[in-house]
């Protein structure tokens, strides 16, 4: 009785398979976006997002300026910090933010967040340059 019930606890296929049936019902971490000035370089010590992360990941080219991950009260903690100001758009900005649903830093294991999170950040952006530089990411995927 042990062996069906063991079975029957079991996922069918690989976890590359489930990662592609689950797609459908995943969504993206991130709520929002927002663009700063006057960070001090101790509070971005966050993991790297968005594109950042992605250059980590693959051969894409640096944004202009760095993007990391932080979860709402992070983020309103650096926004209360004295010299920080938000802008409208990236265009003046020297950080941007993205403001994660989830802690950003609980599935990374190094300086980016983990790969299927920024996959997930990402997979609707149209730029074939980020698309390509997605499914490099993807490659390397340990599953």
């Amino acid at each position: 009785m042990s062996k069906n019930r063991t079975d029957s606890n079991r996922l069918a296929g690989t976890p590359a398979d489930l990662w592609q049936l689950a797609q459908p019902l995943l969504a993206s971490p991130v709520s929002r976006k927002r663009y700063l000035v006057g960070v001090a370089a101790p509070a971005r010590k966050a993991p790297a997002a968005g594109l950042s992360a992605l250059a980590d990941y693959s051969a894409l080219a640096e944004p202009r300026i760095p993007v990391l991950a932080l979860t709402r009260e992070q983020t309103k903690g650096l926004l209360d910090a004295r010299g920080v100001h938000e802008q409208t758009s990236a265009d003046e900005a020297d950080l941007e933010v993205e403001v994660w649903s989830y802690e950003p830093g609980l599935l990374s294991k190094g300086p980016a967040v983990d790969r299927l999170s920024l996959y997930l950040s990402l997979r609707e952006d149209t730029d074939e340059r980020v698309r390509s530089a997605l499914d490099e990411m993807m490659r390397g995927v340990e599953w």
